[in-house]
């Protein structure tokens, strides 16, 4: 995930770096924020921010007209 958003820093020229921290302390902060209502995250994003997901387009492709073919 570092790496994704260091691409979008350097492109758009911040000249910043990513600092790392390992998932568990930042989810527990990110929870400790939640029960104060300062969370800049829904709480399932920071539930699932640790973990690889993937979603299916598969239905949204068998729509007509959803998806235009060049």
């Amino acid at each position: 995930m570092k790496d994704d958003y260091q691409v979008i820093l350097d492109g758009a020229g911040f000249g910043k770096k990513i600092i790392p921290i390992p998932a568990t302390p930042a989810i527990w902060i990110l929870r400790i924020l939640e029960f104060f209502k300062l969370s800049p995250l829904y709480k399932w994003a920071h539930k699932t921010a640790a973990k690889d997901s993937f979603v299916s387009i598969e239905k949204a492709e068998q729509k007509p007209g959803l998806f235009k073919i060049f």
